[in-house]
């Protein structure tokens, strides 16, 4: 007879599983996962139904978590949107690097048109952050308030999360130490979208693509 497997805490089986796929990669079964970390197929299906469930999870529990050390800043409601955007996502992706094993195989299984359904749940904690957090004033007497004033938060929200994705594929393809690299590309992706929002001189626009061209001979080299 087979020895029935102990339950274990919620946070051993997301531990183990997050161990096994991405040593393992995303294409295999409940079954190979849980024989191999002794989980009970029955409590992880409990937990999280299948493992594209599981995978959504760890995605959204990212992101909400570095949205929660983020406002817990007791200074953080009172920093300017830059800073509180800089501040978001300097926390995600150094979440980022400390997972970033199970983090590539996720995107590399799926690819950048997959991840889209994958990060349905965390677009949901993201949008609800720069909805509530982001305010933008902008001058009447500006040339471009009526175009700027008819988009909706809704639009602004889809906005910065593509300013996420983006950031996303560079981070997944960094190679740099510490992911340095990103850390730039973050700095600069900021500055020009607050930037083109504020209607300043697009300076800082230019100093960006000038960045990612670098990024893109330097690796075409």
């Amino acid at each position: 007879m087979h020895k029935s497997k102990s339950k274990k805490s919620r946070e051993d089986i997301i531990y183990l599983s997050m161990a096994y796929l991405a040593d393992k990669g995303f294409d295999v079964s409940i079954a190979q996962l849980c024989k191999s970390k002794k989980i009970a197929q029955s409590q992880f299906k409990s937990e999280f139904e299948s493992i594209e469930n599981f995978e959504k999870f760890v995605w959204c529990e990212l992101m909400r978590s570095s949205i929660e050390t983020a406002n817990s800043d007791t200074q953080f409601a009172s920093f300017s949107n830059r800073d509180k955007l800089l501040t978001l996502y300097f926390t995600f992706f150094d979440n980022c690097g400390l997972n970033s094993e199970f983090l590539k195989q996720s995107i590399k299984y799926h690819g950048r048109p997959g991840m889209i359904k994958v990060l349905k749940m965390l677009k949901q904690e993201f949008s609800s952050f720069v909805n509530f957090n982001l305010k933008f004033a902008l001058p009447l007497d500006n040339q471009y308030t009526s175009q700027f004033n008819s988009m909706s938060n809704v639009a602004i929200g889809e906005a910065f999360y593509g300013q996420l994705l983006f950031l996303l594929d560079f981070w997944s393809k960094d190679s740099s130490l510490e992911f340095e690299k990103t850390d730039m590309a973050i700095e600069k992706t900021v500055k020009a979208s607050m930037d083109i929002i504020n209607v300043t001189p697009v300076k800082s626009v230019i100093d960006l693509a000038k960045f990612f061209w670098k990024e893109r001979v330097q690796k075409a080299v």
